[in-house]
């Protein structure tokens, strides 16, 4: 359950990504990648 957690995370990172309009959210999403990063290691 917890990689599907993470897989609809990025998902949803990518999508926000692509949505050049809001910058707080795609920061934020950038952390929340860089967090799960440090979680695998």
């Amino acid at each position: 359950k917890r990689l599907l957690q993470i897989k609809h995370a990025i998902k949803l990172m990518e999508a926000t990504m692509s949505a050049d309009n809001d910058y707080i959210i795609r920061k934020d999403a950038i952390r929340l990648k860089s967090l799960m990063i440090t979680e695998e290691e």
